[in-house]
C-alpha cells in the first residue's frame, strides 16, 4: 500500500505544481490569485482603452459642435469669394475696353497706315503683254504717289 500512497501524493504534487504559477515578485502563488492578477492587467488595458476613445469621443463631439461654425464661415467665405470674382471680372472687362480705347487712339495719333502702297516697275512679260503703269512715283518726292486712271485722270496720295 505504501507504493500507491505514494503514487497519489506525487499525482497530487503534480497536479499543484502544474495548477500553480510562479510569480516573478513574490515566487509560487495560487492558481486563483494568478488569475486575480492576469484580470487586474486586462481591467488596466481596458481602462486605458476606455480613456482613449473617450478622449476621442470628447474631440469628435468638439468638432461635430464646431461643424456648423465651420460650416457657415465657409459659406461666408465663399461667398466673399464669388463676389470679389465678380468684381475682379467687371474691372477686368472695363479696363480691358479702356485699353483697347487707348491703343486705338494712340494708333490714330501716330498714324494708322504707315505703308500706304508698295510699287514695283513692270517686267519685260508685263510690257510685252501690254500692260501700263496704274502708279507714279517720283524719288525726289517720296511721300507722294500718283494713281493713274483709265480716263486720264491722276489723284495724287
Amino acid at each position: 500500500m505504501d507504493s500507491g500512497e505514494g503514487s497519489e501524493q506525487v499525482s497530487v504534487q503534480e497536479e499543484e505544481s502544474e495548477n500553480s504559477v510562479v510569480s516573478p515578485a513574490n515566487g509560487q502563488t495560487l492558481p486563483n490569485l494568478q488569475k486575480i492578477v492576469d484580470f487586474s492587467d486586462k481591467i488596466k488595458l481596458l481602462k486605458d482603452e476606455h480613456d482613449l476613445v473617450s478622449n476621442q469621443m470628447k474631440e469628435i463631439t468638439n468638432c461635430a459642435l464646431l461643424e456648423p461654425e465651420m460650416s457657415r464661415a465657409l459659406q461666408l467665405l465663399i461667398q466673399y469669394l464669388t463676389d470679389k470674382h465678380g468684381t475682379l471680372e467687371n474691372q477686368y472687362l472695363e479696363e480691358s475696353s479702356e485699353r483697347k480705347r487707348l491703343y486705338n487712339e494712340v494708333i490714330k495719333f501716330k498714324g494708322n497706315i504707315r505703308v500706304f502702297c508698295r510699287c514695283r516697275p513692270l517686267n519685260q512679260a508685263e510690257i510685252a503683254s501690254g500692260c501700263a503703269s496704274v502708279a507714279e512715283f517720283d524719288p525726289s518726292q517720296e511721300n507722294k504717289l500718283k494713281i493713274l486712271s483709265s480716263d486720264s485722270l491722276q489723284e495724287a496720295f
